[in-house]
């Protein structure tokens, strides 16, 4: 149970964008969240390949990921899952971390990693 009382905010910001890859098994995204602010953000992570051409493919996608108070830092990996075809090894990936609300999402950060 998480109980706000009074005029709280929070904004929260990517960092650390690093790509793993492996021999074996799916590349491996690592990341930062860095929460500001005087509540917790929870949210949902995105994860788009975009080829130098301009496609995008969704790679990752996370739901519910949270940065609660006092914590100002959440060290993250996620596998992300390349269709087959698709070269990590050149365009970029855009990461956006999200609030979780549908109806009206707000983003608290998008960066983007260029591939090698």
């Amino acid at each position: 149970m998480i109980v706000r009382i009074g005029n709280l905010s929070a904004s929260c910001t990517i960092g650390e964008l690093a790509l793993e890859q492996k021999e074996e098994g799916s590349p491996v995204l690592k990341l930062v969240l860095n929460r500001q602010g005087t509540k917790s953000v929870y949210g949902d992570l995105t994860v788009d390949y975009v080829s130098h051409t301009g496609e995008r493919i969704n790679v990752g996608k996370v739901r519910g990921i949270a940065v609660y108070t006092p914590n100002t830092v959440r060290r993250f990996s996620m596998p992300l899952t390349v269709p087959e075809g698709v070269n990590l090894n050149n365009g970029k990936l855009v990461v956006r971390f999200s609030d979780a609300n549908e109806a009206k999402p707000l983003v608290y950060d998008e960066k983007e990693l260029e591939l090698p």
